[in-house]
C-alpha cells in the first residue's frame, strides 16, 4: 500500500533498505498467497490468482475479447501490528494488494468509523441549545443542518 501522507514521517530514513530485505526474504513472493512481484494475471471465480505469459501478460491483448480484469501485482510490506514505528522484521510481512487490503480491512473500517464519529460530535458541537430549547449557532451550521 502506498504510505499516506500523514504517516510519512512515522517511517525510518532507511525504509527503502528494510523494504527490500523483506522482500528478499520473501523471495519476492507474496507470503500469504505466494504470488510472485510484477506478475500479470487475473483472479479466477475462486479467488486464485492465475498467471499469464507472453503476449496474453499484456492488457491490450485482451481489450474486447473476455471481461477479465488483468492485474500487475506489487508487493507490498505490511505491519502485522499496524504500527509503521516498528519495523523489527518479525513484524513485517511482503503482500501483495489483496491480502495486504484483506488484512488491514478490519483496522481501516475502524478507523473511518472513528473519523465518522469524530466528524458527527465536531458538528454537534456547533449547534448549542439555548435555555428555551431553540438551536443557535452559525446560519451556515443551521441551513445545513435543516436542507
Amino acid at each position: 500500500m502506498p504510505i499516506r501522507p500523514e504517516n510519512k514521517d512515522r517511517y525510518p530514513t532507511n525504509w527503502p533498505e528494510i523494504r527490500q530485505k523483506i522482500l528478499d526474504r520473501a523471495h519476492n513472493c507474496c507470503e500469504i498467497c505466494g504470488v510472485p512481484n510484477h506478475a500479470v494475471g487475473y483472479r479466477d471465480s475462486s479467488c486464485q490468482f492465475v498467471e499469464l505469459h507472453g503476449y496474453e501478460a499484456d492488457p491490450d491483448f485482451w481489450d474486447g475479447k473476455i471481461a477479465l480484469k488483468i492485474v500487475k501485482i506489487v508487493l507490498t510490506i505490511m505491519h502485522l501490528d499496524h504500527n509503521p514505528e516498528n519495523c523489527d522484521p518479525a513484524n513485517l510481512k511482503a503482500a501483495c494488494q489483496r491480502c495486504h487490503n484483506r488484512y488491514d480491512a478490519p483496522v481501516r473500517a475502524a478507523g473511518r468509523k472513528h473519523r465518522r464519529r469524530q466528524e458527527v460530535e465536531k458538528r454537534q458541537s456547533r449547534l448549542k441549545f439555548d435555555s428555551g430549547g431553540a438551536i443557535s449557532g452559525s446560519e451556515d451550521t443551521i441551513s445545513r443542518k435543516c436542507t
